[in-house]
This record gives structure tokens, C-alpha cells and sequence, in this order.
């Protein structure tokens, strides 16, 4: 346990100082982007879609800095629930692309002033979206929301009878790794008589600690109802869904929730 909230202290300290970081990056490239706008004004005129977009550009970073403090802050207040190893993951994550970002927007505006200083205002703009953010890229906010998502949740969005989890329950094992290695380990083992009919199953679901784990869980789940549905059948004719569907309804669900709390 003083292992485990040493971690967790750890982890902290790389939050509060990848914040504390962040506003000295963000002024820097906001300040080229101001620089950068007033000289495709000056150059083009304020009719010109390079200074427009140097302006929206500005507007972007503000919005992606104040939405990456929103998501660490929000690791950090739930941190308690949170696996710290899955958390540093999501931390890092969110690090590396924030850096990403904000080189790639540094690259944008230096080819606006290129563009300037060219006088060639046919430059090819971005197309929407195409720099990889937190605002473009809703996986983020997800992944920091399936941090606190727990099995119960996993279970509660399965909208399956008591009885299977009733049945499947002495033959459960829940596998603490991470979603790598846990999915080439669990899985369902069944179990056949000497006609070889499915009589029972086990399951081998990871510990939900995570977005990847969760997801890992309802596509192992789904193929157990599955084969729960089929007891008595042959075990060569039972043909089981991947559950593709539903972990891509799961990862709505967790997007609805993630603009509710990141809105």
C-alpha cells in the first residue's frame, strides 16, 4: 500500500509538472501565431484565408491547453479510484501528444509566414481537423474516463440476465494485467462431454482498469453469452460474435460521458 501511494505521489509530481510546463509552450506558439496573423493581415489583407486561419489557430491552442488541464486535473482528482499504472499510461499519453500538438501547430504557422514572405496566398490550408489534439481526437477524453470505469460498470452496460452471470460466476477468473498481455490470455476455455457438447465453459476476463481493458472484458463477455446461449450444442457449430458492435457502443457511451464531465 506505501508502494502503491508513493506511485500515486509520483505520478503528482509528472502531472503538476507537465502543467506547470505547459503554459510557458502554449504563450510561445500563441505568441507566433499573434506574430503570424498581423503578417498575413499586413501581406494579404483581413480578407485572407491564411490569416483567418492563423487567428482560428490561435483559438485552437487556447482551447486544447485549457482542455489537456482539464483531463490532468481530472486524473488527478479521481486518482484514489484509479489504477496508477494505467493512469501514468493515459498521462503520458496525453504528454507525448500535447507536445506533438503543439509542434505541429508551431509547423503550421511557419508555413503561413513562408507563405508571406512568398507572397502566395494559394497555400493549401489544413483540412479540418487534420492536427491530432485533444479536440480533434475524441479517444483521448475517453481514455481518460475509462480510467475510473470498473467492472461493475462493464457489467452494468451489458444488458444481459442475472442468470448468465449468475452461471458464469464459479467458473470466472478475473486476470490482473495489462490489456497486451491480458489479451492473449484470457479468453473462455469450454469444457465438452465425449460427444463433444459445450456442458460448460471458463472465463478469463482482465481487470478492468482501463479503456482497453474494459473493452477487452465485453468482447470476452459477449462471446461467453454466446456460448451460454449454445450449452448442449456442439462445440464445432457454436459460432460466436466478436463483439465488435458492442465495444463500439461501449466507446459512445464513454464519449456521451466524457462530454457531460469535459463539456
Amino acid at each position: 500500500m506505501k508502494y502503491m501511494d508513493h506511485r500515486k505521489k509520483q505520478l503528482i509530481e509528472e502531472i503538476s509538472r507537465i502543467e506547470g510546463g505547459m503554459p510557458s509552450e502554449v504563450r510561445k506558439v500563441v505568441m507566433r501565431g499573434i506574430a503570424t496573423y498581423f503578417k498575413a493581415l499586413r501581406t494579404f489583407g483581413p480578407a485572407s484565408p491564411l490569416a483567418k486561419v492563423a487567428l482560428k489557430s490561435i483559438q485552437e491552442i487556447l482551447q486544447i491547453n485549457k482542455t489537456e488541464k482539464r483531463l490532468l486535473d481530472y486524473i488527478i482528482n479521481n486518482l484514489a479510484i484509479m489504477d496508477v499504472e494505467a493512469a501514468k499510461g493515459v498521462v503520458d499519453s496525453l504528454d507525448e501528444l500535447n507536445t506533438q500538438t503543439i509542434s505541429d501547430y508551431r509547423s503550421f504557422l511557419d508555413g503561413i509566414n513562408n507563405a508571406c514572405d512568398k507572397k502566395d496566398d494559394e497555400r493549401t490550408l489544413l483540412p479540418e481537423g487534420s492536427i491530432n489534439s485533444v479536440l480533434s481526437n475524441k479517444k483521448y477524453k475517453t481514455m481518460v474516463i475509462g480510467l475510473t470505469e470498473t467492472m461493475r460498470d462493464v457489467r452494468s452496460f451489458l444488458p444481459y440476465e442475472q442468470e448468465f452471470w449468475t452461471f458464469i460466476e464459479n467458473y470466472l477468473k478475473v486476470v490482473p494485467q495489462p490489456a497486451d498481455i491480458a489479451a492473449h490470455t484470457c479468453g473462455l476455455i469450454p469444457i465438452v462431454d465425449e460427444d463433444k457438447n459445450l456442458v460448460n465453459f471458463y472465463t478469463l476476463v482482465p481487470k478492468v482498469v482501463d479503456l482497453d481493458t474494459a473493452m477487452l472484458a465485453i468482447e470476452i463477455y459477449k462471446k461467453a453469452h454466446d456460448y451460454y446461449l449454445c450449452l448442449g450444442s456442439k462445440l464445432d457449430t457454436i459460432a460466436h460474435t466478436t463483439g465488435a458492435s458492442t465495444v463500439a457502443e461501449y466507446e459512445e457511451h464513454l464519449d456521451e460521458r466524457a462530454k457531460m464531465v469535459f463539456r
